[in-house]
């Protein structure tokens, strides 16, 4: 998320006697070229100390209240990249009442404080406001300056990221899309600011299974950064996590390792990102171990995370969400199940609280709090989490992606495990075909569903069918036996 968009007027009024006697005290315009300054350099404690001496001097001397909400503006700022939540919004809500009361009012002004305010309930979870006043912003801006583009590209920016997190990735990547043109078009191909909205468009594709191109466009936004903020740490390290998250889904696993090992040290080296940068890429890096069987590693980099997410309440919920749920994944393989289920309720809770019910993180969250119930027994309410996770994925994935598909087996196996065996029976044939799809046809995990699928059809009594399938099955892992330096990927 970026938070471009501040209002960048110098503090000018016609003065009165008593007024010129308060400029007397100070240097206006200084004092808020000294706070954007610290602002710029990552310093932003300093930022609220200038801002916050220029606001009581302004209030003093009666300034306009226009004036004053310039202030806040970038008080709020200051606060925002502080992690004081509260008193960010604060400052925000105060110079929007302040602009609105003004008359005429100044929409420019206005939607610079609802993109600002946007952005701030962006970082805290709260995606519905965020987007209900980041559209304000945009018709505003639309009305007062048509031709501004570059502060619509703001805006869109935001809104794209908003509309990513809630999983709505066509509409981010529209929009996206929309904030490349516009700043190629206005600032090169080669401007920092494209690194932001690129590393977001290629999110979006990744979502949308174009892993390809995603590669294409995140490797484009790593060489910019690389160019022209090789200083600025953490924007260089988000361009690097994005990256190393893309070879990780193709399967990529040292390219993105070394990737992921770079961006924690450019972070390191970044006092005032390394904490919320260093959760995101450690959450990140966890999901590779797990992917690789380094169970240790990955388990520690979670705890770490969650760790450095404690340190900074009220930020990423998501990204808490996710440090949550996959150290979860990590303790049922070393069978602590009792930890791993508070684990995966806390996330369930959080998610459905900031994502709402039916986003897919939910559905990570109700999968594997159904494989704890599964081990437990509880095979209802397994199937009640399951079903809820199935309709979730069947709507945002495609057909054939391995999430769904092993959300389709896992049911399967709860209905057989009910004895509900001809229900059960389309559903292993629907996972089965799901995985040729993706996969060499002797693949070690489609024995492991073929043994499943027989199984079912022998206590259908489809004795037929039943040997077919285990014939097949019993071929492949003779395959896999005679081929004993070859890596069985986990069933």
């Amino acid at each position: 998320m970026t938070f471009s968009g501040l209002i960048v007027l110098f503090l000018t009024w016609a003065a009165s006697g008593a007024e010129v006697m308060c400029r007397a005290n100070g240097d206006w315009n200084a004092a808020r070229s000294s706070g954007l300054r610290d602002l710029s350099r990552g310093a932003p404690r300093e930022a609220e100390q200038a801002f916050s001496e220029l606001l009581s001097q302004a209030e003093r001397c009666d300034v306009p209240s226009t004036l004053i909400a310039v202030i806040l503006n970038d008080l709020g700022t200051a606060y925002q990249a502080g992690h004081r939540f509260a008193d960010s919004e604060q400052a925000y809500r105060r110079a929007l009442s302040l602009q609105r009361e003004a008359q005429p009012a100044d929409e420019t002004a206005v939607s610079v404080t609802l993109n600002n305010l946007g952005s701030l309930y962006f970082r805290a979870g709260r995606y519905a406001k965020a987007e209900e006043l980041l559209l304000e912003a945009l018709r505003l801006r639309e009305q007062s300056r048509p031709g501004a583009l570059l502060e619509h590209a703001s805006i869109l920016n935001n809104l794209a990221a908003v509309y990513r997190a809630l999983a709505r990735n066509s509409e981010a990547e529209t929009l996206y899309e929309r904030v490349v043109s516009i700043r190629e078009q206005e600032l090169g191909a080669n401007d920092p600011s494209l690194v932001a909205p690129l590393d977001g468009l290629a999110l979006a594709l990744v979502s949308n299974a174009d892993l390809g191109r995603a590669e294409q466009l995140s490797s484009r936004a790593v060489a910019i950064a690389e160019e022209t903020l090789a200083s600025q740490h953490a924007g260089l390290a988000r361009a690097m996590n994005v990256l190393a998250v893309i070879l990780y889904k193709e399967g990529k696993f040292a390219e993105a390792d070394a990737l992921f090992q770079r961006a924690i040290q450019l972070l390191n080296c970044d006092s005032t990102a390394a904490d919320a940068g260093s959760a995101e890429v450690l959450v990140n890096t966890g999901m590779l171990y797990v992917a690789e069987r380094r169970l240790a590693e990955a388990e520690r980099a979670y705890r770490r995370a969650i760790a450095i997410l404690d340190r900074g309440p009220g930020e990423q919920p998501g990204m808490f969400g996710a440090a949550w749920n996959n150290l979860g994944e990590v303790l049922v393989v070393e069978g602590k199940w009792k930890e791993a289920r508070a684990l995966f309720e806390h996330a369930l809770q959080l998610w459905e609280q900031t994502l709402g019910p039916n986003h897919p993180d939910v559905a990570s969250a109700l999968a594997n709090l159904a494989g704890v119930q599964e081990s437990r027994k509880n095979f209802g309410d397994a199937e009640q989490s399951l079903s809820r996770a199935l309709a979730i994925r069947e709507r945002f994935l495609v057909w054939n992606d391995p999430d769904l598909a092993a959300t389709v087996r896992a049911m399967a196996r709860i209905l057989f495990k009910e004895q509900r065996f001809a229900d059960a029976a389309p559903l292993y044939k629907r996972s089965l075909a799901m995985m040729e799809s993706r996969t060499d046809k002797n693949d070690p995990r489609l024995a492991a569903v073929l043994e499943e699928y027989s199984k079912v059809q022998k206590a259908l009594e489809n004795y037929s069918e039943a040997e077919q399938a285990e014939v097949r099955a019993l071929g492949i892992r003779v395959k896999q036996a005679l081929r004993p330096e070859s890596k069985l990927p986990t069933p």
